[in-house]
């Protein structure tokens, strides 16, 4: 019980930091990983963000940029921030979910996967282990 309540208070802290943390000096809010840029055919994007007082969400890929997208148009979502946490993995590596929220009453964590890598039982055990990790802390 007490590893629980430690793990909630770290993932809470990891997620207030993440909204504390303030824009680059090109107004960029960097997540705590960089966007992967040269990486071959994944384009990086970023995203202007009204919500985030008009910085730049940094994305990957073409699915990140349409859920900023979403995520800006939601009404429920006051605010949110790309690449923000790092989570231990089921194996000791790290996972970097793309997107939190804040609701203004709680907050949300959002992991973007293409449908054809959510059958990759490598993936399904990364899910399943972030969901897990989240519960106990309370976060959807």
């Amino acid at each position: 019980m007490e590893k629980e309540l430690i793990e909630r208070a770290v993932i809470h802290h990891q997620i207030l930091a993440a909204f504390e943390k303030e824009p680059d000096s090109a107004g960029i809010l960097q997540g705590v990983r960089k966007l992967r840029k040269g990486r071959p055919h994944t384009p990086t994007f970023l995203f202007p963000s009204p919500k985030n007082g008009n910085h730049f969400i940094g994305c990957e890929g073409s699915l990140e940029p349409m859920m900023a997208l979403a995520l800006e148009l939601n009404p429920a979502i006051v605010r949110y921030r790309g690449q923000p946490i790092e989570l231990a993995g089921p194996k000791g590596r790290k996972i970097t979910p793309d997107f939190i929220v804040d609701f203004g009453d709680g907050f949300g964590v959002i992991d973007i996967k293409p449908e054809g890598r959510l059958s990759s039982p490598k993936v399904i055990a990364r899910m399943r282990h972030i969901r897990t990790l989240l519960q106990q802390a309370r976060i959807p």
